[in-house]
This record gives C-alpha cells, sequence and structure tokens, in this order.
C-alpha cells in the first residue's frame, strides 16, 4: 500500500467513529404572506404583509441519544420578516424590514426527569392564554396582531391620530415566546404537564398545561403566573381552555390579568371567547374580546373577530381570511373611530 493510500484510509478510520457520534438534525421552517386591508375610520390601505402570529421562519433542530435514557438536543429557529401585519401603518410608505432574527437558540437535556431547556426560546407560561383547538389561530388569534399598531382616530371632522393603538388597547397577556432563560418541564403526570423557568432580573414563571379526552372531544387547558416579567415590571396571572367536540364544533375561553402596580397603573385584564366549527379541511370561527384598563386607566376596548382556514394536508399548505373589528370607549369625554382589518393570506411549511 503506498503512503497515499495509507493516509486515506488512516482518516477515513479515524473519521468514521467522529460520524457516528454526530448529533443528526433537520432542516424545516415555513413562509406565512398576507394582503392587508386596515381602515382607522378616515384612512385606509391596502399592504402586502407577514402574519405575526406565525412568521416566516426556517429552524436547524437536532438530538442524540446520549444512553442511560438522555437525549440532548438543539434548536436554532430564526426569522425574517417584511411588513409585519402587526407593525405595517397606513400610509407606511416603502416596505419596513425586519432584519433576520432569533427566535430559539437553546440546548436541551431530556429523559425520565423531564426536560432542562438553556437559552432563548419559549418561557414556561408561553402559550397559557392561547389554549385554541379551533384551527383558525392563523386569521382569528386571541391577541389582536392584525393591524395592531394601528393608531385610533377621534371622531369628528378633525379626526386626528391618538396616541392609542389597537394592540395597545386589545390584547391577551401571554409569556414571552422569545426570552433568555432556564426552563424545566416536568413529566407528564397522565394528562397533566407543570413547566418552571427563571429569566433575568429575577422573573420566573409557571405554567399547569392539561390536554385530555373529555365527553366525546378534547380539551386543552393552561393556567400560568409569571412574575416581574421584564415588561414594566409587572406580573400576569391567567389561563385559558378550550373544547373540541367529536362533531367539530368548539368553544375557546380566555382571562387573564396584568398587574402594572410598578407603574401607578390600574390592573389590567382580558376576557376572550371564541365559537368555531371544523369539518374536513376547513375550520371557520367567531370570537369577542373585553379588554380593560390596557392602554391606560379607565380604558376599555373590544374586539369581535372572525376567521377561515382552509388546509391542504399533502404540500403543508394553509388559505386563510381574516377580519378584525377593534373599537374604543369614549376616554376623557374624547370619541374615537373604530378600526377595520381585513387579511387574506397562505402559510406554507417545508421540512
Amino acid at each position: 500500500m503506498n503512503k497515499k493510500a495509507l493516509a486515506v484510509a488512516i482518516s477515513s478510520a479515524l473519521a468514521m467513529p467522529m460520524a457516528a457520534q454526530a448529533v443528526s438534525f433537520s432542516v424545516s421552517g415555513q413562509v406565512n404572506k398576507a394582503i392587508m386591508f386596515a381602515d382607522d375610520g378616515a384612512d385606509s390601505e391596502i399592504t402586502f404583509v407577514d402574519n405575526t402570529a406565525s412568521n416566516s421562519r426556517f429552524r436547524l433542530t437536532g438530538s442524540e441519544d446520549m444512553g442511560n435514557g438522555v437525549t440532548a438536543g438543539f434548536r436554532i429557529e430564526l426569522a425574517s420578516t417584511v411588513n409585519s401585519n402587526f407593525t405595517q401603518t397606513i400610509n407606511a410608505g416603502a416596505d419596513v424590514a425586519t432584519a433576520t432574527g432569533m427566535r430559539k437558540g437553546e440546548a436541551y437535556f431530556s429523559g425520565n426527569f423531564g426536560t432542562v431547556s438553556l437559552g432563548q426560546g419559549p418561557t414556561a407560561t408561553d402559550g397559557m392564554g392561547d389554549a385554541d383547538l379551533s384551527n383558525t389561530w392563523l386569521a382569528d388569534f386571541s391577541a389582536t396582531t392584525w393591524g395592531g399598531v394601528t393608531a385610533f382616530r377621534t371622531s369628528g371632522a378633525a379626526a386626528a391620530t391618538s396616541a392609542f393603538t389597537a394592540a395597545g388597547v386589545s390584547t391577551y397577556f401571554d409569556g414571552h415566546s422569545r426570552r433568555a432563560r432556564i426552563r424545566y418541564d416536568a413529566p407528564s403526570f397522565g394528562p397533566l404537564t407543570l413547566s418552571v423557568d427563571a429569566q433575568h432580573g429575577n422573573a420566573w414563571g409557571a405554567k399547569a398545561y392539561v390536554y385530555t379526552s373529555l365527553g366525546g372531544g378534547d380539551l386543552s387547558l393552561a393556567i400560568g403566573h409569571a412574575s416581574g416579567d421584564n415588561r414594566f415590571g409587572s406580573s400576569i396571572t391567567g389561563g385559558s381552555a378550550s373544547f373540541l367536540s367529536s362533531n367539530g364544533t368548539n368553544i375557546t375561553l380566555g382571562y387573564q390579568e396584568r398587574d402594572f402596580a410598578a407603574v401607578g397603573r390600574n390592573t389590567a385584564d382580558h376576557f376572550y371567547v371564541k365559537l368555531g366549527h371544523r369539518w374536513g379541511n376547513n375550520a371557520v370561527s367567531i370570537s369577542y374580546g373585553d379588554n380593560s384598563e390596557q392602554g391606560a386607566n379607565n380604558t376599555d376596548a373590544n374586539t369581535i373577530g372572525l376567521g377561515f382556514v382552509h388546509t391542504i394536508p399533502k404540500p403543508k399548505v394553509e388559505l386563510y381570511a381574516a377580519y378584525n373589528h377593534i373599537s374604543l370607549d369614549s376616554v376623557a369625554g374624547v370619541s374615537f373611530e373604530d378600526i377595520d382589518v381585513f387579511g387574506l393570506g397562505t402559510r406554507v411549511k417545508f421540512d
């Protein structure tokens, strides 16, 4: 055997165990684009947006069996958004591109002890406000995403832009989906899963989540509390529940409170109810939200949502239509025009 052949043989032999020990990984993601029409009572505009409820992204995930029932893994997820349906405003002019940003970057270890995750990712209370089995959340979400930063106009001839925005006075309270933290998910106790986390600034959160069969249907239930979640030094408490019957009819309820005492504000709350129906590859829903003390003390806002989603399973494509109506009651004698937002879009997944 010549020296060149010997070198190839040795390098191949050395590489084989290294390859066998490498963490296996996969690439997946989605593109979620929509057309949005927003009307603030005095002006309107059509824009081409990315749906914030589940924005365009791609991810790398990997795991490896370490033996003794322990698995090590990682998740890296990057988002790339152009003209978010939340931040796009009427008369915005040029496209508003958001540079590719990190959604998740974490390592985890799982086994009979549960799962420990370290790095940027969802906090323990993420999802406590949006237990939803309607399958319409791309279009009809419990948080105000469509036209979120659209400002309310004062009523009357002047119709001046106010400091209040759609999402600023009417949204749900949920844990962070992207935060540097350490999180622990305990082993499931039947249908029950318990999660806790710790973040910067002495912030922490805990959630109990249940998914089970009930009365011939499915029940999804989440209850949680996040203390000092780094948004105005506040804490949030609440939950949500969704029941899907065997015939496809479903109901979703949510209630959360945010304690604004640290900034001298009244406690804000959010109540949400959604009725829906699923048949075949289709889902439709109507929702109502009542939101008090969110934009400022003594404010009250209401939302009405309509959503339709059609799923094409094989290529993993969803087509959806959305309508949101947001109204703000008079504040200190000032009346406001309602905001109406329509959306038509599609989400295409790949893996």
